[in-house]
């Protein structure tokens, strides 16, 4: 049985939030979008709240990037970060994040994260990927 994850999608781009959750309706097995968060401070409460396992997190938003965002969170979800700019993607890594979606977000590349979530089993969780990410980087 396959987990699925309780997913909220963070964009201040309301086609971008559109486009990602018309999206993951392909994968219905896989996300279970709770929430939809249009900036970071928005997203924080969302995420406090209803706790989800995953969130798309757009980095370039006004007055607090999603880099800040997760900053400011006590417990971290597993992140995909999805944006425009690719300069982000080594920092992106320092983080829990698992993938980075640059937009527009197509099916093919959605599907590569979801067999990359899928790699993690039943368990995943940020704490999870976090030490297997540490653990094979530090090999």
């Amino acid at each position: 049985m396959q987990k699925i994850y309780k997913t909220i999608i963070i964009d201040d781009e309301p086609p971008a939030r559109e486009r990602l959750l018309k999206l993951l309706k392909n994968f219905p097995d896989t996300f279970q979008v709770i929430a939809l968060a249009e900036d970071a401070i928005d997203a924080q409460e969302k995420i406090e709240v209803l706790k989800p396992d995953l969130i798309f997190l757009d980095i370039e938003m006004p007055e607090v990037s999603g880099f800040d965002l997760l900053k400011r969170l006590k417990t971290i979800p597993i992140v995909i970060f999805c944006t425009a700019y690719d300069q982000y993607s080594l920092k992106a890594f320092d983080t829990n994040s698992i993938e980075y979606l640059l937009k527009p977000v197509s099916l093919e590349r959605l599907q590569q994260s979801v067999n990359k979530l899928n790699l993690f089993g039943n368990n995943t969780t940020s704490q999870n990927v976090l030490a297997l990410l540490e653990e094979l980087t530090s090999k």
